[in-house]
């Protein structure tokens, strides 16, 4: 009964996460060129290879939401979004306390503008934590499923 409970909950963590991740990347990829203006904003980047850089990032926010809504490899895949959203959380973080003033993020391409401020950061925070959690439920399920981890190495 728990085991159901405990992989239910991976499911449902790995659908909304895989969910948000789709949305982002729909929303970058229906307007690349505007989501590289967006980038440039950020002063980071040159901008003779934002647009690839866009696409680059849409793409594999795509390929992570699909492969979460698969659900296999459920360890890498909770890996990966984890990475990918600390990522996120000290790149909003960074550029809010330099004191940049960006309109648009850039979280959800231009479809969205929000402008990226300690919200943005908070927002970035809690998928650090949703994915945080998928990953140590997909580890809990991975250690449960090893028949020498549950009654000791002998």
């Amino acid at each position: 009964m728990i085991k159901n409970r405990t992989f239910l909950c991976m499911r449902i963590l790995q659908i909304l996460i895989g969910f948000v991740l789709f949305i982002t990347a729909v929303g970058k990829l229906l307007d690349n060129r505007g989501f590289a203006t967006v980038l440039n904003t950020y002063q980071t980047f040159n901008p003779d290879y934002t647009l690839a850089l866009g696409l680059s990032v849409s793409l594999i926010e795509l390929f992570l939401a699909a492969w979460l809504f698969l659900g296999s490899q459920a360890i890498v895949t909770a890996a990966f979004a984890l990475l990918m959203h600390i990522a996120y959380t000290l790149w909003s973080f960074y550029h809010v306390r330099m004191g940049l003033k960006i309109d648009n993020c850039g979280c959800f391409g231009v479809f969205w503008a929000r402008p990226l401020g300690m919200a943005t950061v908070y927002e970035d925070l809690f998928m650090t934590i949703l994915c945080s959690i998928l990953l140590l439920i997909a580890l809990k399920i991975k250690t449960q499923s090893i028949p020498h981890a549950r009654k000791g190495v002998q």
